[in-house]
């Protein structure tokens, strides 16, 4: 219609014509593996070292999905992990005490510094959670061109975390009396990811990232002392097809 309307009244000079392609929303999957540190807080009463966790899973990204701005994408990750099977559990600071029952041996992680008795205080003991679970992070992103090939890319979103297996011989038993497990089935939380893509290989996209979640239970209406909280830092290595 633009380009009838100039060719009627632009007769005597040349008219340009500014347009802009509708491209369609592009989808691409691809595959992922990567490595993260885990730490637990069991609603701060107790709280482990940063574990090892092992991922590998699929990759979507979904491009031109908003018209006004083509540097926006959407991901979402479909990312089976498994953690290392030793933990290192603590009371954290201000805690004088938590109960935990591991492999039907009680354990009573006790501090009677503050009461003056220093000798009384098992500090730390170390236990297999053997956690199995299965990630489905979504994220909004904004890409930034470095090079032609290169992008610096920057999202934030939801990540959902579905436990399939963990150590039933592992109790926080505070939780347990409550749950009926010590990590919740279904952790909920904020993640943020940056990281590099560049099509370095012809037309396969590779993507490192680095990513950080912060999860717990929202279903819980209990207070925060017997809601589980879990920090996540992720490096992952990836490609689209």
């Amino acid at each position: 219609m633009t380009k009838d309307y100039h060719e009627k009244v632009c007769n005597s000079e040349s008219c340009i014509i500014y347009e802009k392609i509708n491209t369609s929303a592009k989808v691409r999957f691809g595959v992922l593996m990567g490595l993260s540190k885990n730490q637990y807080n069991f609603g701060r009463q107790l709280i482990s070292n940063y574990g090892n966790n092992y991922q590998i899973g699929a990759a979507l990204k979904i491009s031109n999905i908003f018209m006004f701005n083509r540097h926006i994408n959407l991901k979402t990750n479909f990312i089976l992990e498994k953690d290392s099977k030793s933990y290192t559990l603590s009371l954290p600071d201000g805690v004088q005490y938590s109960h935990i029952t591991y492999n039907d041996v009680f354990y009573n992680l006790i501090d009677l510094r503050s009461l003056g008795n220093p000798s009384a205080y098992l500090p730390d003991m170390k236990a297999d959670l053997d956690v199995l679970d299965l990630k489905i992070p979504v994220s909004l992103n904004y890409d930034f061109n470095i090079t032609k090939n290169t992008v610096y890319t920057f999202g934030i979103g939801i990540s959902n975390k579905i436990i399939l297996s963990q150590n039933k011989n592992f109790r926080v038993d505070d939780f347990y009396a409550v749950y009926g497990e010590s990590i919740h089935s279904l952790l909920t939380g904020v993640i943020a990811t940056t990281g590099i893509e560049g099509n370095w290989f012809g037309k396969h996209t590779l993507f490192v990232n680095v990513n950080y979640e912060y999860l717990t239970d929202f279903r819980s209406k209990v207070d925060n002392t017997l809601k589980l909280l879990k920090n996540q830092v992720s490096l992952q290595i990836g490609m689209y097809f």
